[in-house]
């Protein structure tokens, strides 16, 4: 890991986001851990979540078609992304 930070610590910018280019081209799925901001510490657990929830980010809904969940964890879940958030 040190290794790592060394080599990407002596990149200049251009270098850098080539590289960042070239790792969302082999793994694009990545681009969820690029966008998302740090996740704060002091963020607080949501209380009340729905059994069939497992990111801990769902809310209760009114009907079954509705009550679907991303499947991830709290911290990769699909509504933290920046692309998600509208207005």
């Amino acid at each position: 890991m040190l290794m790592t930070q060394n080599l990407i610590g002596n990149m200049n910018v251009a270098e850098t986001q080539g590289l960042l280019l070239r790792v969302m081209n082999r793994e694009p799925g990545l681009i969820f851990d690029v966008l998302q901001p740090p996740a704060h510490q002091e963020e607080q657990q949501l209380q009340d979540v729905p059994r069939w929830c497992s990111c801990t980010r769902c809310i209760e809904m009114p009907s079954d078609i509705e009550k679907k969940c991303c499947g991830m964890t709290d911290s990769t879940c699909v509504s933290t992304c920046v692309v998600i958030h509208i207005g």
